[in-house]
Formats: C-alpha cells, sequence, structure tokens
C-alpha cells in the first residue's frame, strides 16, 4: 500500500530511472487508493522505460489505461486487475 502524493509520485519519475513500479494496493478499511488517470500519465512521461507496472486496485479509466498502453512499449508486465 502507498501513501505517497500524486506530487511525490511526480517527484520518484523525476528522479529515478526506474524499470518496475508497483502503485497498486488496497489499504484495510480505506478501499481503493486514489492513484488514477492523472497519476498514469505522471508515470507515462516521466518512465517510457518502464518494463513493469503493477497498478492493481487504483482508479485507472480510460485515459490512464490508454496512456499506458500506447506510450510504454517496453512493458513485459501490467497489473491492472480491480481497477475502477
Amino acid at each position: 500500500d502507498t501513501d505517497i502524493s500524486s506530487v511525490g509520485l511526480l517527484a520518484l519519475c523525476r528522479q529515478l530511472r526506474l524499470v518496475i513500479l508497483n502503485i497498486g494496493g488496497v489499504r484495510f478499511n480505506a478501499g481503493y487508493n486514489s492513484y488514477g488517470d492523472d497519476e498514469a500519465l505522471i508515470v507515462v512521461r516521466h518512465l517510457p522505460q518502464l518494463e513493469q507496472l503493477w497498478a492493481y486496485s487504483c482508479r485507472l479509466g480510460s485515459e490512464g489505461i490508454s496512456a499506458i498502453s500506447s506510450n510504454l512499449s517496453l512493458l513485459s508486465a501490467l497489473d491492472i486487475r480491480s481497477s475502477r
């Protein structure tokens, strides 16, 4: 589970050359995390080299899913189950 804000995610994406990122997870008694389309766009813009993205139980919509599928051509693993 993560409590990193969108601003924190942006800082991580700008400063690190990650190839694996896990932003998924359900918090007990709190439901889904708050990452959605805006956060997917942050990841796509700043981590084009991403090879694995774990974004289960997020709030991804069609814009975020489309951005991921269109721009992260090196992805070999993607988990978006239980996204809403």
